[in-house]
């Protein structure tokens, strides 16, 4: 998909990703899993490396810094780079600064009320159907956002 946009833009488009962590619990980081994950979490710098243009992982407990301890290694110096974490005391001004208010949803206090439709089909969710796009987030702070992506 980037690829495609980056033909079109006559430039490189890169991603940029907001993760929010509230919520994370010890139950979400077993080290068995997270070493599983490993090969996934390495893949943007073996075979995409200019594709993360930059990564803010906002809402972050003092649990994410354990985790991502155990991670930061794996990723090379460049993709730790564009990666920002932010505890919840300055997650609101990280926010603020990754995207307009017109391009985030209300819960980020933004004023976009559905998923744009160049993101859901740069994301896959336009190729969902609508109960399986309600799917991917039930009970998040998003399930209105992206369930009500194309329709």
């Amino acid at each position: 998909n980037c690829d495609r946009a980056s033909v079109e833009a006559g430039r490189l488009v890169r991603r940029e990703i907001l993760l929010d962590y509230d919520g994370l619990a010890l139950s979400h980081v077993a080290p068995r899993v997270l070493l599983r994950q490993r090969p996934l979490l390495t893949l943007p710098d073996r075979w995409y490396p200019e594709l993360v243009g930059r990564v803010a992982c906002v809402n972050a407990p003092s649990l994410f810094a354990a985790v991502y301890r155990v991670v930061h290694p794996w990723l090379s110096d460049e993709l730790r780079a564009r990666i920002e974490v932010h505890a919840p005391a300055t997650s609101a001004a990280a926010v603020e600064a990754f995207a307009p208010r017109a391009s985030r949803p209300a819960v980020y206090g933004g004023s976009c009320e559905r998923l744009p439709d160049d993101v859901a089909e740069h994301t896959g969710i336009a190729r969902l159907e609508p109960s399986e796009r309600a799917a991917l987030t039930p009970g998040s702070k998003l399930a209105g956002y992206c369930s009500a992506a194309l329709s």
